[in-house]
């Protein structure tokens, strides 16, 4: 049921749905540590990363603030694979909170201890 919900939302084009998949990164260890390792690795980091070029600002930043607890869940190697490219996408973004987030998101990376380079 979960799993289905979680789908549900990721999915949604329409503009509201920004609310609910903001919810979602807002508690986004918990969801986590429900799915799983492989499940995020596999299901929720993919759905995720689309977050990084939607059309609303807000998203894009709510992105870049809470990805890195996904990260901490998956680890270095997924992180420097998938994630770190979207937050250098994030560092060009024509809204400059965008870009204070990411800059954040690598902040928090490199203190955790997950970016090589």
């Amino acid at each position: 049921m979960i799993k289905a919900w979680f789908n549900d939302i990721i999915r949604r084009p329409d503009p509201d749905s920004q609310f609910p998949k903001r919810a979602l990164l807002h508690d986004l260890s918990r969801l986590c540590a429900f799915f799983g390792h492989d499940r995020v690795e596999e299901e929720v980091m993919p759905a995720l990363i689309t977050f990084h070029v939607d059309p609303n600002w807000v998203l894009r930043a709510a992105f870049c603030l809470h990805i890195p607890a996904a990260c901490a869940f998956v680890g270095r190697v997924a992180t420097e694979q998938f994630v770190v490219p979207c937050i250098e996408n994030a560092l060009i973004d024509v809204e400059e909170k965008v870009v204070a987030k990411a800059i954040g998101a690598l902040t928090s990376l490199a203190t955790m201890g997950l970016l090589n380079r």
